[in-house]
């Protein structure tokens, strides 16, 4: 199974967003960016827990959870499941 993500988004001055290039676990993402207000640019990314927690410790960011990381998965999940109940067995096209 992939490693758990957070869905986030992070909003903050550019250097401090910057600065969070040295947490491991954190993929944030430029393409999108918007700005809320001068020298302030809200991004969004993933994160896993930890990477979430050492993001949260970082003064002059604001962290939003989208979606939690046991929401993801419980989303996957249910896909999953309803990707499974649509297959046929007998096609020999589908690799499981």
């Amino acid at each position: 199974m992939a490693t758990e993500r957070n869905i986030i988004q992070v909003t903050g001055a550019s250097a401090d967003l910057y600065a969070t290039n040295d947490i491991d676990g954190l993929e944030l993402i430029e393409h999108g960016t918007q700005q809320p207000a001068a020298d302030q640019y809200c991004v969004q990314g993933t994160a896993t827990t930890d990477a979430l927690t050492e993001l949260q410790q970082r003064g002059g960011l604001t962290v939003e959870i989208v979606y939690t990381a046991d929401e993801m998965a419980e989303h996957f999940a249910t896909i999953e499941k309803d990707l499974d109940a649509d297959r046929d067995p007998d096609d020999p096209s589908l690799v499981s």
